[in-house]
């Protein structure tokens, strides 16, 4: 039987790490699995959900398994739809349970995902009710992506669902989605950018999603109330406005290497932070790449960000290669811009690293980066 040798297979093929098969025809791989409509939870499918992988090679999949504990004895098959080359749906079947989930290509490739589909068989909790989940404990201003809440509904009828994003220092409420009937079973999300009211950047802390369903959210919805007492917390995070931008280890170094240190009659303009070569290099804060060049008797190869929503040009000297983006582009905080090198005026390997309050170099004033990079190195 299909689902038979299916599983038979899978496990073998899988461990082979795709080197299998006939050249030119490369294996299926499993990169993700996801319900999208008809779920028991935001992470838990039921028989008759939806539910996506992604992947690649996926366009010849003509068979999903549902492989459930180990042996063959619950393995239950589905026939694939809206598949593509990167992607396809199916639906659970009757029968199928908690386990990994395989492909079945039509030239007899397979593939095995890492991660378990929850399945459950049990009857959902009563209307009205969600079921959330926080994507990231910790999020960065300017990131590529922001604060994201993914929540379903549970029970059999549409409702109006309300979702307030909270400070939880003083519960002030920053922002607020609200949906008037909101179809039960199928994943919802919302996504914050970081933006306070008036369009500035929030202040660092902690903050929380918390959640309303049925009539009182509808209520609470046209009067622009607060959610409390009655809405559920789905979970908080850290907000920060910066990211420490050495991914590896690193020193400060001495006296030598602060921020105004002599350097034969001139001010050191930052600070100098050693690390090996080759270590990557990021954003410490995302926005607009106003300089990139190099410069053979100073600054090496380097680039200037203006910081999003700041008065601030962050300042990346003495990197191992050309800068990773172009003059005019725009970064993400936390989007690798270059390696540490030594490159220029340098005797080795490090980031020389500024911070000017106002335009680099053209009316701005360079300040002393210890103290913000210190920060940064705490909580990142």
């Amino acid at each position: 039987m299909l689902v038979a040798c299916c599983y038979a297979m899978l496990p073998a093929v899988a461990s082979a790490n795709g080197t299998g098969g006939t050249y030119g025809s490369p294996d299926p791989s499993i990169a993700g699995l996801a319900c999208v409509a008809d779920c028991d939870a935001v992470d838990v499918a039921r028989p008759g959900s939806v539910i996506r992988v992604r992947g690649a090679n996926l366009a010849g999949v003509i068979r999903v398994v549902f492989l459930g504990a180990a042996g063959t004895g619950n393995d239950v098959g589905a026939k694939p739809s809206k598949v593509t080359a990167s992607g396809l749906e199916a639906r659970v079947p009757r029968g199928a349970k908690t386990g990994p989930v395989g492909l079945l290509s039509a030239d007899g490739r397979t593939a095995l995902s890492v991660a378990l589909l929850g399945v459950t068989v049990g009857q959902s909790v009563s209307s009205g009710a969600v079921d959330a989940r926080v994507a990231a404990r910790k999020v960065f201003f300017g990131a590529r992506r922001g604060a994201k809440l993914t929540y379903l509904l549970k029970g059999s009828k549409p409702a109006p669902v309300r979702v307030d994003l909270v400070r939880t220092s003083d519960n002030t409420v920053m922002t607020s989605w609200a949906r008037a009937a909101v179809v039960p079973g199928t994943p919802q999300k919302v996504e914050w950018n970081g933006l306070g009211q008036g369009g500035a950047a929030a202040a660092e802390g902690r903050y929380e999603f918390r959640v309303t369903a049925g009539e009182l959210a509808r209520a609470r919805s046209a009067a622009g109330a607060v959610p409390m007492p009655g809405a559920t917390s789905a979970g908080d995070f850290l907000f920060l406005d910066h990211e420490f931008p050495i991914r590896g280890p690193h020193d400060y170094g001495t006296a030598v290497n602060r921020f105004g240190a002599d350097r034969g009659g001139r001010s050191h303009m930052g600070q100098d932070v050693l690390a090996d070569c080759g270590t990557p290099l990021v954003a410490a804060r995302g926005g607009l790449v106003k300089f990139t060049g190099y410069q053979a008797g100073g600054a090496g190869n380097y680039i200037v960000i203006d910081g999003a929503q700041s008065s601030y040009d962050y300042v990346y000297m003495h990197l191992k290669d050309p800068a990773l983006v172009r003059k005019g582009a725009r970064v993400f905080t936390g989007q690798g811009i270059g390696e540490v090198g030594s490159t220029g005026d340098s005797t080795a390997c490090h980031l020389h690293f500024e911070i000017w309050q106002g335009p680099w170099f053209d009316g701005g004033q360079a300040i002393d980066p210890l103290p913000a990079l210190q920060a940064w190195d705490k909580g990142s």
